[in-house]
């Protein structure tokens, strides 16, 4: 079910936000309780379980995530994410970058419920029912040619390993006043 917000709808609570950000409200709206009611947002953006609406936490990107972008306007943190959530996507398992191959998949949303390790065997997807990381060898060819023509492939990310102190002295600072921060 497609509705489209217009410029129209930005009104009440949902002034001055981008339409994204409220097609993605009510999408996630409409996949929890069935129905998109904008107007739910337009009283109050914020609105929960308690209101009538639904559950933040359930989103896929969960409470902490709407709740920067709508209360404290971090559209930054919006644009990341919605790039990040795409799904549909698989990689080829590469020995070398093993871990890189399903933490790519998990920054994206799926979960490691049987601890697969992307040991280079197959292909790597998430599951789109379920979201659970699964693998497919080319021994099961039918599942296999599904997942290469209609999923995107894309490479692990390839993750950067420093310690503390090597941070430091790149930055040219003391050890002592780093703080980490996401």
């Amino acid at each position: 079910m497609e509705t489209k917000v217009t410029q129209q709808d930005l009104i009440g609570d949902l002034e001055n936000f981008p339409i994204e950000v409220v097609e993605k409200m009510l999408e996630n709206q409409y996949k929890q309780n069935g129905k998109k009611d904008v107007s739910i947002f337009q009283y109050l953006n914020f609105t929960d379980i308690q209101g009538g609406d639904f559950c933040w936490e359930d989103t896929i990107e969960g409470y902490e995530f709407w709740n920067d972008v709508i209360r404290r306007k971090n559209l930054m943190c919006f644009l990341k994410d919605t790039q990040k959530c795409q799904k549909n996507v698989y990689i080829f398992g590469d020995e070398k970058l093993y871990e890189n191959v399903i933490k790519s998949l998990e920054k994206r949303g799926g979960i490691n419920v049987t601890n697969l390790i992307g040991d280079g065997g197959g292909i790597y997807y998430i599951d789109p029912k379920t979201n659970y990381i699964e693998t497919c060898s080319q021994l099961d060819e039918k599942l296999y040619n599904v997942i290469t023509s209609t999923f995107e492939k894309i490479d692990p990310v390839e993750f950067v390993q420093m310690t503390l102190q090597e941070i430091a002295d790149k930055l040219g600072v003391d050890v002592d006043l780093l703080r980490i921060k996401e």
